[in-house]
């Protein structure tokens, strides 16, 4: 359905776009906006409910066919856009979708045995670390996340921006008490929960090979990384072996490290298997 607008007239669902910067849609909102073709064109295929599209006039004819029948597809004057959502935004697309229901813990988990790996972020606050660490979790074959409630907004527009529209394909559990979800997935679910640290008394990760097929990789926060609670549940502890006097890494370059040796040494063991 195709709607034209202006910024003269009071179009009600132009309302969710407008100043975006003063007017973000908080977690508590029950919507999401994303920006740019290629996050709309991912939320569109996520089967998330959209509950409508925006463009720029120029960006008509591509997305007249993509949007759904029943999605409003909204339609401004390239010059407008700009003046709606308050910045200077060239992408000339956007959406508002409806944000999902945090899944039960027992929903991300599979019933079978087969290797699944769970990527645990307490309290990563920032925005864009957010976003990269759910860009790198989905590229590398990570099957789920599960946030504390300190952490960043995962539906928030700049981490939805960042993640390139990423996290909409992998499950993601904001839990209310991410302590008794770890024992949960450690004691129930077989899962080996493993800590990422700066410790000389740790694994080198180069040398950690897991002892399950089902991985709890945790990572804490840009200031203090993970508390002692949740140290306390974990299984094991790695770091990365640093040089030249560094004596920490940004928390998104290390679940890329992490989560890449990780990968490296699965498909290893894969290929033992078929060996053997």
């Amino acid at each position: 359905m195709i709607v034209t607008c202006s910024l003269d007239e009071d179009e009600p669902r132009l309302r969710v776009y407008r100043q975006l910067k003063q007017t973000n849609l908080t977690r508590w909102s029950g919507q999401f906006i994303a920006e740019g073709d290629k996050v709309v064109d991912r939320l569109l295929a996520s089967g998330l409910e959209v509950q409508s599209v925006l463009v720029a006039r120029r960006w008509l004819e591509t997305y007249v066919t993509k949007v759904p029948a029943q999605v409003p597809l909204l339609v401004i004057a390239d010059d407008e856009l700009p003046q709606l959502v308050g910045f200077e935004f060239h992408r000339g697309v956007l959406a508002c979708g409806v944000r999902p229901a945090t899944p039960d813990l027992a929903a991300i988990v599979p019933k079978e045995t087969s290797p699944w790996t769970v990527v645990v972020c307490p309290n990563v606050q920032g925005p864009d670390n957010l976003g990269n660490i759910l860009r790198t979790s989905a590229a590398l074959g990570v099957d789920a996340v599960l946030l504390g409630r300190e952490s960043a907004d995962p539906f928030s527009r700049r981490v939805l921006r960042v993640s390139m529209g990423e996290l909409l394909r992998l499950p993601i559990r904001q839990s209310s008490d991410l302590l008794d979800d770890l024992r949960t997935l450690r004691e129930v679910h077989g899962v080996e929960l493993v800590a990422t640290v700066l410790d000389d008394q740790s694994e080198p990760l180069h040398r950690y090979r897991p002892r399950a097929n089902r991985l709890g990789v945790l990572f804490g926060g840009e200031g203090n990384g993970l508390t002692d609670d949740v140290l306390q549940v974990c299984d094991r502890r790695v770091s990365i072996p640093m040089q030249r006097g560094a004596d920490s890494l940004n928390v998104a370059t290390c679940a890329g490290i992490v989560l890449y040796e990780l990968a490296v040494c699965a498909r290893q063991g894969q290929d033992a298997h078929r060996l053997s």
